[in-house]
């Protein structure tokens, strides 16, 4: 995908050595943020976690082809013929980055969001049944897993319920490509917390409850609750 309409809707500020090719019809060929998986054509964008910061790997990636580099900072020199692309937020930005990539699946479909503590699986499968039986061709994302009605999606995701957004947005386009109507997502606190439904639109949200869990990551039950509110 062209670079400009990869980065749609996104603020943002290239930064370009002065030597620097114009690309003018120059595409990205994949996304990651896993240096280990740069190549020619990548946009490689940098993620603080909580025990690795991204940015540390820009060398890596440079060395391995990237094509572009989205940071939160950068002070060195731009590199020849590599576009450093910088955002205030990567998590926020990447959440857009793969819905533009995958051409907007989610505005093409319905979605059904449930959140909580506990109950999020039986209340999600409980949803899609219901939806089934009203004639509903359905996708189930969760921790059972991403399926097409009774189909399995064969498409694996890193963590155990919500999806990273380069993952979601691959799942959502090869389920608008089958003809799926009405998508049925677990929405875990740390996916809100982390911006992964940055972008996305539910039709319905349900929230199931709230009990003290989690506060390892959020670290009060206000926060953990400011979160599943989103």
């Amino acid at each position: 995908m062209n670079i400009n309409n990869l980065l749609m809707g996104i603020p943002h500020k290239i930064i370009i050595a002065d030597n620097y090719v114009d690309s003018a019809n120059w595409d990205i060929t994949s996304i990651t943020i896993d240096s280990r998986e740069v190549k020619q054509g990548t946009l490689f964008i940098c993620l603080r976690g909580l025990n690795v910061d991204g940015h540390d790997f820009i060398d890596v990636a440079i060395a391995s082809g990237a094509d572009a580099i989205m940071v939160e900072e950068f002070n060195s020199p731009p590199p020849p013929n590599v576009a450093i692309i910088k955002v205030e937020n990567t998590r926020k930005a990447m959440a857009y980055v793969a819905a533009n990539y995958h051409n907007n699946p989610t505005s093409k479909l319905q979605f059904v969001g449930v959140t909580g503590t506990n109950g999020k699986t039986t209340t999600t499968t409980f949803i899609e049944e219901i939806l089934r039986q009203c004639n509903y061709k359905t996708g189930l994302i969760g921790t059972v897993g991403a399926r097409i009605g009774e189909t399995p999606l064969n498409m694996s995701f890193a963590t155990s319920t919500t999806p990273d957004p380069l993952e979601l947005h691959a799942m959502l386009a090869k389920m608008l490509e089958e003809g799926v109507q009405i998508v049925i997502m677990e929405v875990t606190s740390h996916a809100l917390a982390l911006h992964k439904m940055e972008g996305i639109q539910f039709d319905i949200g349900v929230f199931t409850n709230l009990t003290q869990d989690h506060l390892d990551f959020h670290g009060t039950m206000d926060n953990y609750r400011l979160a599943k509110a989103q």
